[in-house]
């Protein structure tokens, strides 16, 4: 599962000069950091269009629905293929998602502690989904060794030179399976991030740095 994730503006023009995408036309080149991006708003999301290329447009995360519906904002790898509502959009109308990285959250009793997962370096990089008229949802797959403890699914993450592969409509077992988990690392986050209106910079601080601007103190070791 996928319901949270941060894009931040570098992130985006790097992903975009790397597939020969302009990055400095129409919504791309007002996009701001964002560090809490949740289903039903407006994604950046790459496409290939007939005759056009690809291209960089803003969609809606919630595939093929208004937000007031039944929400279907991921999709998952198992049923991709025969579920009626994805089945055509996974052949046709494949995209990529920038991402810088993406939050799931640990239960621990009545509490829901956010851990945020990035690429190791923080590099950015694309999730896999599909998209039909002004909407998309994220493809998901089987938790890594490292996702596992927190959350039994995670994003279908496409590596920078498989990103191609995937808007072509080729390779779909590879592509889709989990990610290694050598090559992610994950933290905690502060709590803040649980708000699904918060945004900023606060939504990756520390929890550390949370406990102590609530009155605690940080540990000297």
């Amino acid at each position: 599962m996928c319901c949270r994730y941060l894009l931040l503006r570098d992130s985006l023009r790097d992903l975009l000069a790397r597939l020969g995408v302009p990055g400095d036309e129409g919504d791309v080149a007002g996009f701001a950091d964002r560090y809490n991006i949740a289903p039903c708003g407006t994604i950046p999301v790459v496409r290939t269009r007939h005759g056009r290329g690809k291209e960089c447009v803003s969609l809606i995360w919630n595939f093929g629905l208004p937000c007031s519906s039944t929400p279907l904002f991921n999709a998952r790898v198992e049923s991709l293929w025969e579920k009626p509502a994805f089945r055509e959009a996974a052949r046709v109308r494949r995209c990529l998602i920038p991402a810088s990285g993406f939050y799931e959250w640990e239960k621990a009793g009545r509490a829901r502690l956010p851990w945020l997962f990035q690429l190791r370096g923080a590099e950015p990089f694309f999730m896999a989904g599909i998209w039909e008229a002004n909407t998309c949802a994220i493809v998901t797959t089987e938790a890594n060794e490292l996702m596992r403890p927190v959350h039994g699914r995670m994003p279908a993450i496409i590596a920078g030179g498989d990103a191609g592969a995937w808007l072509d409509g080729g390779g779909e077992s590879v592509l889709l399976a989990p990610f290694a988990a050598e090559g992610m690392t994950a933290r905690r986050v502060s709590t803040f991030v649980n708000g699904a209106r918060n945004e900023g910079v606060a939504c990756v601080a520390s929890p550390e740095v949370e406990e102590m601007e609530e009155g605690g103190t940080l540990p000297l070791f």
